[in-house]
């Protein structure tokens, strides 16, 4: 969605409400790449998931921190459609790390929950090791 907008935002005129179209898209965007990366740490990492954790926080933080000079530097190379276009192609590359995010195998050790009819909630029967 972020670079899609991105390309599409760049053909557009420099009036306000192209600028806060591109404020209001560009943050879901990005807002769309970071949940998934920082709700897949916990599902990769047992122990040490707050060390992990924190690294990918503060690997997004230090991302847009590099982020701003960059786009400045862009902007007055390129005018900010140009900027806007080579940005996109940059978030375009998250699209490969995306799919590198792959469900992992359930663990031999999960608990089976059965359906009783008797009662409104499943219950647990055991614990296989």
């Amino acid at each position: 969605m972020n670079r899609q907008n991105s390309i599409v935002l760049s053909f557009l005129s420099a009036s306000g409400t192209d600028c806060c179209c591109v404020c209001v898209y560009e943050g879901l965007g990005l807002s769309l790449l970071y949940l998934p990366a920082v709700v897949m740490v916990g599902y990769y990492f047992e122990r040490r998931r707050g060390i992990a954790a924190g690294v990918a926080c503060s690997g997004s933080g230090f991302g847009l921190l590099t982020l701003a000079p960059l786009a400045a530097f862009l902007v007055a190379e390129y005018t900010w459609k140009g900027a806007l276009t080579v940005l996109a192609g940059v978030s375009l590359n998250c699209l490969v790390w995306g799919a590198l995010m792959r469900p992992l195998p359930v663990p031999p050790s999960v608990t089976v929950i059965v359906d009783n009819e008797d009662a409104m909630t499943p219950t647990l029967v055991s614990e296989i090791c």
